[in-house]
C-alpha cells in the first residue's frame, strides 16, 4: 500500500528541488553520502544511517517540479534496490513550497517503517530549509556496529564538522602546531588510509581526533555517540601500539578522571585532551 504526505518547506521550488535532489545538500538532512546521476535512467546510492544504503534509479526529472524514482535497500531480500517507487511533486504554496511525497509498492509492514522513517527526514527537511542544516540526526548516532557502520557513523560526525569549515578558516592555526587547517585536511586523508589499512579497513582513532582539531580550530563541537567513541576507542587500543607512540605519529596516553566521558577517554588515549 503507498504511503503518503506532504510538508510545507519555506523555500521556492528551485530551492527545494535542489535540497532533495543534490548529494552536498542531501547530507543536510537524509543522508551521511550520496552518489546521484539525476536524469531519466540514471541511478543514485544514499546511504541513509551507518549500514543502510537506499538505491534505486530515476525515472523521471522535471526540475522545480517532481522526481520519480525506484527505491530500495542494498542486501534487503524482501525490498531491495528498485522493489518500489517514490514520487514527489513540488507546487508553489503561501511561505515557499509544497512537498508531496508518495511511496508506492510497499507491504503493509513495509509501509509503516517506511512512514515512520519518511516523518522523521520530511521534518528534518524542513528543519534544514529552515535554518540550513538539519542538525546531527539521532538515528545516525547508534548504528549496529559492524566494520562498514562504523565506518559511516565516523564519517557522519567528521562531516558535521567539515561542513562548518568556511574559506576564512582554511589557514587557521590547529592545536597540531605543523599543520593549518588546509594542511590538516590532507593529513586527514592519509591517517585514513593508513589506519583502515592496519586495521583491516576498520575505521581508526585518526579520524576522531582529527576533526576534534578542525573542531577546535573553528569553533565548533564535535558530536560523537557513546556507541562509536566506544568502538573506536577498542580498535584504538589495537592499533596505537609502543611503536606508533615512539614513531611519533601519536604521543603517549594522558590520564582521565573517574568522570571523564568515553569521548574524552579516547582523545586522552591518543596522547591529547579535548582542550588542546
Amino acid at each position: 500500500m503507498p504511503f503518503e504526505k506532504s510538508v510545507l518547506v519555506p523555500l521556492n521550488a528551485d530551492e527545494t528541488f535542489a535540497l532533495i535532489t543534490q548529494p552536498d545538500r542531501l547530507r543536510r538532512w537524509q543522508v551521511i553520502t550520496a552518489r546521484v546521476d539525476l536524469r531519466a535512467g540514471g541511478e543514485y546510492r544514499w546511504t541513509v544511517i551507518p549500514g543502510n544504503s537506499a538505491a534505486g534509479t530515476f525515472t523521471e526529472v522535471e526540475p522545480g517540479r517532481r522526481v520519480v524514482f525506484t527505491w530500495g535497500w542494498e542486501g534487503s531480500a524482501e525490498l531491495p534496490p528498485g522493489a518500489s517507487t517514490v514520487i514527489i511533486t513540488l507546487e508553489p504554496a503561501a511561505g515557499g513550497t509544497m512537498v508531496h511525497l508518495t511511496h508506492e509498492g510497499l507491504s503493509g509492514e513495509q509501509e509503516a517503517s517506511h512512514a515512520e522513517g519518511w516523518t522523521h527526514y520530511l521534518g528534518r527537511l524542513v528543519t534544514a530549509a529552515t535554518a540550513g542544516d538539519a542538525g546531527p540526526d539521532e538515528w545516525a548516532a547508534k548504528p549496529d556496529l559492524a566494520p562498514l557502520s562504523s565506518a559511516e557513523a565516523t564519517l557522519a560526525s567528521c562531516q558535521r564538522v567539515l561542513h562548518g569549515v568556511a574559506e576564512d578558516d582554511y589557514h587557521k592555526a590547529t592545536v597540531c602546531t605543523e599543520f593549518d587547517v588546509t594542511q590538516l585536511a590532507d593529513h586527514l586523508i592519509g591517517s585514513v588510509t593508513y589506519l583502515c589499512a592496519a586495521a583491516g579497513a576498520e575505521p581508526g582513532a585518526g579520524p576522531v581526533t582529527t576533526r576534534l582539531d578542525f573542531a577546535q580550530a573553528t569553533g565548533q563541537q564535535v558530536a560523537v555517540s557513546d556507541e562509536v567513541a566506544q568502538h573506536v576507542l577498542g580498535l584504538a587500543r589495537q592499533i596505537i601500539t609502543p611503536e606508533a607512540r615512539g614513531g611519533g605519529s601519536f604521543a603517549d596516553p594522558i590520564e582521565t578522571g573517574p568522570d571523564a566521558g568515553l569521548l574524552d577517554r579516547l582523545i586522552a588515549f591518543t596522547g591529547r585532551t579535548n582542550t588542546q
